[in-house]
């Protein structure tokens, strides 16, 4: 294993016993780890959770240049609350979904960028080691598995592949059954045996990822488009 990240999403505890971390408290900790760890093999890299701009400014400035990659998590669409999506048409919630990729995704990741690099003096890449649709509800529809959501995806990648982005690498939340899963395993998937054939059902999700897989060649270009807009 190459790659490791020190937490995850440790500012709001474990969901269980611990309410939540100071940034103060994560950084000298993470300082431990990330001493220890390069003490056995120096080879390794490390990454640093990052979550909002002053969770982020203490933890670098404790951390300094004490990391390999900083780690974020992007979920348009989050702030949509249960009550506020019951109010809402599918065309507005994607609406604003989609924008929001553009007018506060990308300038997160790179003001993220920029205080990386202020604060450990090198150009420091980004892990996005989860994303996705940030819908969490189930009613009236669970628009996290809704074409919708497979467009914005297909926005994220997009986002994602930008070089000038500096993403070391980008995991979609997650692949198979559980509450985000692009696939779906047909029935009571804890029930099956080893060896017993599993019928697997795609979401609109998958399909993303299977069209860029099919479809994009071995070289990046940069495109202009010349459209109509809206607010």
């Amino acid at each position: 294993v190459k790659y490791f990240e020190i937490g995850n999403e440790v500012w709001h505890g474990d969901h269980r016993n611990i309410k939540a971390v100071s940034p103060e408290e994560y950084g000298k900790k993470y300082l431990k780890y990330y001493e220890a760890m390069k003490a056995v093999n120096p080879e390794i890299k490390i990454g640093v959770v990052l979550y909002e701009k002053n969770w982020d400014t203490v933890v670098l400035n404790i951390i300094k240049d004490k990391l390999d990659f900083g780690v974020a998590h992007i979920y348009p669409g989050y702030g949509l609350s249960q009550e506020r999506l019951w109010l809402m048409s599918a065309k507005e919630i994607f609406t604003i979904s989609l924008g929001s990729s553009i007018i506060e995704n990308e300038p997160y990741i790179q003001g993220l960028l920029e205080l990386l690099k202020r604060t450990s003096s090198k150009d420091m890449p980004l892990a996005i080691t989860e994303y996705n649709g940030g819908f969490v509800q189930d009613k009236p529809v669970p628009y996290r598995h809704c074409l919708g959501t497979a467009l914005l995806n297909a926005e994220m990648l997009r986002i994602l592949m930008k070089p000038e982005n500096r993403i070391l690498m980008a995991n979609y939340w997650q692949f198979c059954n559980s509450y985000w899963g692009m696939i779906e395993s047909e029935g009571d998937y804890m029930q099956h045996g080893y060896g017993e054939p599993i019928r697997y059902i795609k979401r609109p999700n998958y399909y993303v990822f299977e069209l860029y897989n099919r479809h994009f060649g071995s070289e990046l270009l940069a495109a202009d488009v010349d459209s109509g807009t809206y607010k």
